[in-house]
């Protein structure tokens, strides 16, 4: 990991320069190769913040929505995604992977720049006497979400990880990969402080829904204890949101990705001029794809669901159809920008404290949270009866929900250890091994301390 966090402080000073009107340094000792940043003004401050949202979006970001990313690479690993018309083949598709190859290692380091520069700011505002009290808990209450939501990521796509909460270079080089227990209590811990230090608002985004806020970290925190198996816990964070009617409300289908829709919790704002989102990019068919749906998610939804209709799309090419996924209408161009690249929606919320509610024996709360979800796509109420009908009735609504949105399916059938079952079924390649991503061989090499590798690898 040598190499890596050396390329770390590169990218934190060059985001620094470019973004901000000034650091001041505190020297370190001779031997210490990372210097302590401490924030000359609020300004400074907020703009190396603004950065860090930047990064996540751009072409190679593991947030992107583009090939690289999560959505894209672990909806190729479920069972959403096939090669539509591609030469390569497809590693995560395939679960071909190896130490070597490059799309896990990018998730890697992709996750880790972030982190790394969420440590930044984090130590940046504890060490800075010239910035304001509101500035100050800004910072670290956005700093702290991100960083959770990096984790988030990385202890459900490569298991344990190592846990860098500083910019020291002298421990993190060396760290140890921490247990998935121990990752969840720290991402437990940075939401429940984002969530003590945020606004309810979003008025320090100007009204827009593009950095997270007190609910984004509610939202957060309500799937991680749904992952925990915390079944109360993710009831009361999940319904600290719905009951919010004022802020948050279910919209019609072609609305729910627009920019700042009333389903909106998070979102992350383009920062290209003529892309609106690069899952719209990635996703839509003008010509020859790499992205098609798979006959089994298309089968999954019922008749009469609106959304199969909305929100998938459908090109003839040589005489073949490809469906492809269409939550968001525009692929390239339009000013002003119309759609947001959605991070966390409502509807999710009610499908979270519906399995919650199951788990728990609160049927008929489940089956009424079940029916606002099933009601918006044109269905009647569910005939689920029993906590076992009910949890398989959400595990498929969030099948067709959900899907093409951040992993979520690939993470749900490994966290209800149905992924056997599903991906046995439909994958020739698949062996249980392959629910995890292998560390990179060359974060390996630079510190002994990460191995042993994942099983299978």
């Amino acid at each position: 990991m040598v190499r890596l966090f050396k390329k770390m402080v590169a990218q934190i000073l060059i985001i620094a320069c470019c973004s901000c009107t000034g650091f001041l340094e505190i020297e370190p000792p001779q031997d210490q190769l990372i210097r302590t940043v401490v924030f000359e003004n609020d300004r400074a401050a907020l703009s190396t913040l603004a950065g860090i949202y930047g990064q996540m979006v751009n072409a190679s970001g593991f947030a992107s929505g583009r090939p690289s990313g999560v959505t894209v690479v672990a909806g190729f690993s479920s069972d959403e995604f096939t090669p539509g018309i591609s030469t390569a083949v497809n590693e995560f598709y395939e679960h071909a992977l190896t130490p070597i190859s490059t799309g896990s290692r990018g998730l890697w380091i992709s996750a880790y720049n972030i982190i790394y520069q969420t440590n930044a700011i984090i130590e940046g505002q504890e060490h800075s006497i010239a910035l304001s009290s509101e500035v100050k808990e800004l910072l670290e209450g956005e700093a702290k979400f991100i960083r959770a939501f990096c984790y988030f990521y990385l202890v459900n796509l490569f298991g344990d990880v190592p846990l860098p909460l500083s910019t020291d270079y002298r421990i993190n080089s060396v760290l140890p990969r921490e247990s998935a227990a121990k990752i969840y209590s720290q991402i437990v811990s940075d939401l429940s402080d984002a969530a003590r230090l945020l606004k309810t608002d979003y008025s320090t985004s100007n009204g827009e829904r593009v950095k997270p806020n007190r609910n984004a970290a509610l939202a957060l925190l309500s799937r991680t204890y749904l992952f925990m198996n915390k079944w109360a816990e993710a009831e009361t964070a999940a319904t600290q949101i719905i009951e919010q009617k004022a802020l948050f409300d279910t919209v019609g289908l072609n609305d729910v990705f627009l920019s700042n829709s009333k389903e909106t919790i998070w979102q992350l704002k383009p920062i290209a001029p003529t892309i609106n989102t690069w899952e719209g990019n990635t996703f839509i068919w003008t010509g020859a794809s790499g992205v098609s749906i798979r006959d089994n998610l298309f089968d999954a939804f019922e008749e009469g669901d609106s959304r199969k209709s909305a929100w998938i799309g459908r090109f003839n090419l040589s005489g073949a159809e490809y469906r492809y996924p269409f939550k968001y209408k525009i692929k390239t161009g339009g000013t002003p920008l119309h759609e947001y690249s959605m991070v966390l929606r409502l509807a999710e919320q009610y499908l979270i404290r519906a399995e919650a509610r199951a788990n728990q024996g609160d049927l008929d709360g489940s089956k009424s949270d079940l029916n606002v979800i099933r009601q918006r796509a044109g269905l009647t109420d569910t005939f689920a009866s029993s906590a076992q009908t009910l949890l398989e009735a959400i595990e498929r609504e969030r099948q067709v929900e959900l899907f093409a949105e951040w992993g979520h399916r690939w993470l749900d059938l490994k966290r209800t250890n149905r992924i056997d079952d599903v991906l046995g079924a439909v994958k020739e390649n698949w062996s249980f091994t392959k629910r995890l991503y292998p560390i990179p061989l060359t974060e390996m090499d630079r510190n002994h301390n990460l191995r042993p590798q994942n099983d299978g690898y």
